[in-house]
């Protein structure tokens, strides 16, 4: 892989866009689900008690195709909500029994390689998974169109919402950062080597978690 890479940086590529991509397609067969799911304090999701009503308000503030539906908590995932299905019946009352149209989630660990979940989201026709841990908690979510923006980079529609900004430069060499913003954002922004905090992070993915393992 990192013969490739080199041949990439000295081949003359028609566009910096198109080396890029390349880049990507390299990166692919590396990259593990939890560095580019959702995680799971930004899930939207349903829970299987709520009536019609409260559905219809998720769905249209959410603008999301397919919602992940719960029993008591989150960790309990037990079922897809595709909005698609819900068309024809978007005047019923209340109490329309919308959860006998759940659809079966689709699981997959948060090690898994992307390229493998591409696979498997290819085989088993589904465009969402619920990433679980090693106890069956959940995670976070992770897309086919996460997985695409890998290779091909962001992908946007009238749907999506105004990127959400994780950090900013308070002053020069000092910045504010989300606590839900990624160690990987972290060391891009700080000009710092990929992996600089691998001795500390445990199994941390965010700001927050590294903080979490820090004070250990």
């Amino acid at each position: 892989m990192e013969e490739i890479e080199d041949a990439l940086e000295i081949t003359e590529s028609p566009s910096e866009i198109e080396k890029d991509m390349l880049s990507d397609i390299v990166q692919f067969a590396s990259t593990e689900v939890a560095e580019i799911m959702h995680p799971r304090m930004d899930i939207v999701a349903l829970d299987k008690e709520v009536d019609f009503d409260q559905v219809r308000a998720v769905i249209m503030e959410s603008g999301f195709s397919r919602i992940p539906v719960y029993d008591e908590s989150i960790d309990h995932i037990v079922g897809m909500l595709y909005v698609k299905d819900m068309v024809a019946h978007a005047c019923k009352e209340a109490d329309f029994e919308w959860q006998r149209y759940l659809r079966p989630a689709y699981y997959t660990t948060e090690h898994k390689k992307i390229n493998e979940l591409l696979e498997e989201f290819q085989t088993q026709k589904v465009h969402i998974a619920i990433v679980v841990d090693e106890y069956g908690s959940t995670l976070g979510l992770v897309s086919l169109e996460d997985i695409l923006e890998e290779i091909v980079g962001e992908i946007s529609d009238e749907s999506d919402a105004p990127e959400e900004i994780l950090y900013k430069e308070l002053s020069e060499g000092i910045y504010l950062f989300e606590s839900k913003a990624t160690i990987g954002l972290l060391e891009e922004v700080l000009g710092l080597k990929e992996g600089a905090f691998d001795d500390c992070r445990g199994e941390a993915e965010t700001i927050a978690g590294l903080m979490l393992e820090a004070k250990k």
